[in-house]
């Protein structure tokens, strides 16, 4: 049985890269962005993904997982 995660904000998937390297099972990863969760799932196929503005998601449900990865947000913190 593996360690599981949830990655919020996901990119293009740079975080769900560096939690599946170190053993995690992703389960979902998820952007507001449509660009980044197709780029996303093109690099991590066994994750499901949700497209939507997380802000205004219900968190219950999110699946259960053992860790929730929540990366800064871009757009308040770089030019992108």
């Amino acid at each position: 049985m593996s360690l599981t995660a949830t990655d919020i904000f996901c990119g293009a998937g740079g975080s769900s890269t560096g939690l599946v390297a170190a053993g995690y099972e992703l389960k979902l990863a998820a952007n507001h962005s449509r660009i980044a969760i197709d780029t996303h799932s093109a690099n991590h196929t066994d994750a499901d993904h949700i497209c939507a503005d997380i802000n205004n998601y219900d968190m219950r449900r999110l699946p259960t997982t053992d860790i929730l990865w929540a990366s800064p947000i871009c757009t308040e913190i770089s030019p992108a």
